[in-house]
């Protein structure tokens, strides 16, 4: 199993970017429905907390959120 800290960055990284080029409603819906939606890859990414070893749950936890702002 790939580090879940590494897959979470991999993940965070491109989203980051794709967030920072939407210009449209219809972009951000599109963003929102990828990575927040019911199968989106922050749901996928809360499946790593059952694989992470016991010493980086925490920290998978805490990437795994949602940045408020």
């Amino acid at each position: 199993m790939p580090d879940a800290l590494q897959t979470i960055d991999e993940v965070s990284t491109p989203a980051k970017a794709e967030l920072a080029g939407v210009q449209t409603p219809d972009q951000l819906e599109q963003f929102r429905i990828r990575y927040l939606g019911s199968n989106g890859e922050v749901k996928n990414l809360m499946q790593l907390l059952k694989s992470a070893p016991a010493d980086q749950k925490k920290l998978v936890g805490q990437r795994c959120e949602l940045p408020e702002g």
